[in-house]
C-alpha cells in the first residue's frame, strides 16, 4: 500500500519484500514500513496532519478498507474524500496498456463440471437467498463460473473481468472483447453475453435502478461498484 502526503510517503509491505523495498525504493523520498509493525492505518493516523484531506481511489478499496481508513483519519483528525479520477494514472503518462491475453475454455475433463450446471447450482442458492442478482468481481469466481482461463495475471491464469448472474436469463461478461476468442464464445454459448469492460459502470446504474436485491463479495467488491448499486 502506498500512501502519499505533502510532506512524506510510505510504502507498506509485508514479509514477501523486506528485503525488495529496501533495494528498490528511492528511500529519500519514501520510506519501506514493515506490516508486520505498523499497519498502513496506523501510519496515516500518526502522520496525517490534523485538518488536512486524504484521497482515495474508491474502485480500489472494499468497504471493510474503507471502514479502516475512515477511522485512521478519524483519529488523525483529518478528513477523507474518494477522487473520480486516480490521481496516479494522472501522472503514469507512460503506462503499459491493459493487459489482453486470449480467453479461452476450460476443457471439461479438469473442470470437472460444466458452467451450465454451475450457473444452476450458484442461482438455487441464490432463489433461497431471494437474490436477484449476483456481481462477481473476483477473477478466480469469474474463471472458475463459467469455465474461462486467461493471462492477464502473471503465473495465474485468470482473466480480468467482471460478471452479472441474474436469477433468470443470460448473465453478462465484461471484459475487453480484444480478449475473446471463439473457443471461449462457443463454450460459453448461449448461458452469458460479451460486454465491452466499459460498460460495467452503465450495468450496475441499471441493476440499482431496479430496486432489487443484489449481492456482492465484500472482499473482492470495490467501494465505487456498491455505490452505484
Amino acid at each position: 500500500t502506498a500512501i502519499v502526503l505533502q510532506d512524506r510517503a510510505a510504502l507498506v509491505v509485508d514479509g514477501r519484500y523486506t528485503v525488495q523495498a529496501a533495494e528498490q525504493v528511492d528511500t529519500s523520498v519514501i520510506t519501506p514500513v514493515q506490516m508486520a509493525e505498523m499497519s498502513a492505518e496506523d501510519w496515516i493516523a500518526a502522520h496525517l496532519k490534523a485538518g488536512t484531506t486524504l484521497a482515495y481511489d474508491p474502485w480500489l478499496h472494499t468497504s471493510d478498507g474503507l471502514k479502516r481508513l475512515e477511522q485512521a483519519v478519524a483519529r488523525a483528525g483529518g478528513h477523507l474524500v474518494p477522487v473520480d479520477i486516480n490521481l496516479v494514472d494522472v501522472i503514469w503518462i507512460d503506462r503499459p496498456d491493459a493487459p489482453q491475453a486470449p480467453v479461452r475454455p476450460h476443457p471439461i475433463a479438469y473442470a470437472g463440471e460444466t458452467a451450465a450446471a454451475k450457473l444452476e447450482r450458484i442461482r438455487r442458492k441464490m432463489a433461497e437467498d431471494k437474490v436477484d442478482a449476483l456481481v462477481v468481481s473476483d477473477p478466480h469466481n469469474f474463471a472458475w463460473a463459467f469455465n474461462l482461463r486467461g493471462g492477464d495475471v502473471g503465473h495465474t491464469p485468470l482473466p480480468l473481468g467482471y460478471a452479472i448472474i441474474p436469477a433468470q436469463g443470460q448473465a453478462s461478461l465484461f471484459f475487453d472483447p480484444a480478449k475473446m476468442t471463439n473457443e471461449a464464445g462457443d463454450a460459453v454459448g448461449d448461458l452469458a453475453s460479451f460486454v465491452a469492460i466499459g460498460g460495467f459502470q452503465g450495468a450496475l446504474d441499471e441493476l440499482g435502478s431496479k430496486g432489487g436485491k443484489i449481492r456482492i463479495d465484500s472482499a473482492t467488491g470495490a467501494v465505487a461498484l456498491i455505490r452505484r448499486i
